[in-house]
């Protein structure tokens, strides 16, 4: 998470980088959104849903004629792997030590999500992209 981002917008980075998907600028900015689990309400893990995004750009659909499919089964086979491993989606469990410790903004809880979720999703996505 250096650079100061978010781990939605830090997969973005990791992602672009990687080349693994052609993504546009404006996808970051998407994901600024997404800040410790939407909006900061500490609810759906940014990377997770960031992963989803990535997905739904891949996979998804611009057309009503077009199936959905493929991006609706990709995120949930994400979204279900990803709780499988960490036993919750949601950022308030997943982070309740640092949220204990009022900790949030801490490196080590920056270092703890990027080697756990981020690092995850990432993995997941270079079988999926």
């Amino acid at each position: 998470l250096k650079e100061g981002f978010s781990c939605g917008e830090a997969l973005v980075k990791a992602i672009k980088d990687a080349k693994l998907i052609n993504l546009p600028d404006e996808v970051l900015k998407i994901t600024s959104s997404f800040k410790t689990g939407i909006g900061a309400q500490k609810d759906t893990c940014g990377a997770l849903l960031t992963g989803v995004v990535l997905i739904g750009l891949k996979y998804g659909r611009i057309k009503k004629e077009e199936s959905p499919q493929k991006a609706v089964a990709l995120a949930g086979k994400l979204y279900e792997e990803f709780k499988k491993e960490f036993g919750t989606v949601k950022c308030s469990e997943l982070l309740k030590e640092f949220i204990k410790k009022d900790a949030l903004e801490t490196k080590e809880r920056k270092e703890f999500c990027a080697n756990n979720f981020i690092s995850f999703v990432i993995k997941k996505l270079e079988e999926i992209l």
